[in-house]
């Protein structure tokens, strides 16, 4: 088994971090926005136990194919949503109808592979925006990349193991504090 997909989920949670900072950061009124986990990395198992899996999700009611982000802006009353892909990773065939069932609706939606296409998006979409927030996608935009370029740098480095205090709640818990 490769490290790759599980690299390039990496970098696509690294992506979202950053738009959801951007979002905290750009959105004006009333406004509602999440990143939704629908996908999972199953590098280390068999196919049929990833075969298995996926079947459980999905009698959970997990859709593989429900787009990475979702946002509602109430003055507005605009409703978007869109997925984020990093390098040359492609949406599926599942994210494809969905996209086609929204657009179909006059919903916007859209594929953004970096911090500057989603303020893009964004903008294009009629949101309120802040003032600045073109500046503001920018700068997240190079800390992101900045990131990115560091990364491989970065030697792998052992957890210490942590030791919790004696007032901590898990301490407590063993205790039997509440019952």
């Amino acid at each position: 088994m490769t490290d790759a997909p599980k690299k390039k989920n990496q970098h696509e949670h690294a992506l979202s971090y950053w738009v959801d900072k951007l979002l905290d950061r750009i959105m004006l009124g009333d406004c509602e926005y999440t990143a939704v986990e629908t996908g999972t990395v199953m590098v280390s198992m068999s196919p049929e136990a990833r075969m298995n899996a996926e079947q459980k999700r999905r009698a959970r009611g997990i859709k593989p194919y429900a787009l990475d982000w979702y946002c509602y802006q109430r003055a507005t009353g605009i409703y978007a949503q869109w997925e984020l892909k990093v390098d040359s990773n492609t949406t599926t065939d599942g994210q494809n109808g969905t996209i086609a069932r929204l657009k179909r609706n006059n919903i916007p939606v859209a594929v953004c592979y970096d911090v500057l296409e989603v303020w893009a998006f964004l903008v294009k979409a009629g949101f309120e925006l802040h003032g600045n927030a073109r500046n503001i996608a920018t700068e997240y935009q190079e800390r992101y990349l900045a990131k990115r370029r560091e990364a491989p740098k970065k030697a792998a480095r052992s957890r210490k193991p942590t030791v919790r205090a004696p007032g901590t709640v898990k301490q407590a818990f063993k205790r039997g504090a509440w019952g």
